[in-house]
């Protein structure tokens, strides 16, 4: 499995995607900036916790809707251009083909997620220890519940990334995967009062159970895929 995980990541020069979590970050810091200072923003900071929660869901968010277009290249777009059918000519099972490249992006998603919340609100904390524009300070106890609640956020993000595969593996369809990604983050991401549904920690849990039963199924239905109809 391993060999077959780093296979999978230099065929699609996975760097790329390293790189895009960079991009990411520096965009969620630079809009955190922007809410702080600019007149017409939406977002109001009343203390540092609040800028926490708004980091950890623009982050679940951000990368939720990457997963999906990791998805859509690793995933969809070999079995729509049916370039997948070179990797199922090897002595490999089809299942554990399509195991390495799921593994590939729950993790992604993971760490992604789990990094970006660690250099974002290290990066806040440093420039508010400056800038002071931020009422409050951050105490331990703070920072380690945010960072508990970003490692379980994220296993909870990262295993609900897989539901987009099923509207896409139904036509192959790369937009139909990325879409339903965005509106899935937008559902669990939307804000009402400071609420998002990402608070009643069982409705994180039970997208990612489905994410985690759309992944097992799909893997388990691999053998049956005609690709060549």
């Amino acid at each position: 499995m391993n060999k077959l995980i780093r296979l999978e990541l230099k065929k699609f020069r996975f760097a790329t995607y390293i790189r895009t979590a960079m991009y990411v970050t520096i965009g969620i810091f630079l809009f955190i900036l922007l809410g702080i200072y600019g007149d017409t923003s939406d977002i109001a900071f009343h203390d540092i916790s609040e800028v926490f929660s708004i980091i950890d869901t623009f982050v679940k968010v951000a990368f939720i809707i990457t997963a999906s277009v990791l998805l859509s290249r690793m995933v969809i777009d070999e079995f729509k251009s049916k370039s997948i059918t070179v990797m199922f000519m090897y002595p490999i099972p089809r299942k554990k083909l399509m195991t390495a490249k799921l593994i590939i992006v729950v993790l992604y998603t993971f760490i992604a997620i789990i990094l970006s919340n660690i250099v974002l609100i290290s990066g806040f904390l440093l420039y508010n220890s400056y800038a002071h524009t931020v009422p409050g300070t951050a105490t331990i106890s703070m920072v380690a519940h945010q960072v508990t609640t970003s490692v379980i956020n994220s296993l909870a993000a990262s295993c609900l990334s897989l539901i987009p595969l099923w509207f896409g593996m139904r036509k192959y369809s790369a937009a139909a995967t990325i879409t339903s990604s965005i509106l899935i983050a937008g559902f669990l991401g939307s804000s009402t009062g400071g609420f998002t549904l990402w608070s009643i920690i069982a409705v994180p849990f039970a997208f990612a159970a489905l994410g985690v039963v759309i992944g097992y199924l799909t893997i388990r239905k691999i053998d049956t895929i005609d690709l060549y109809k």
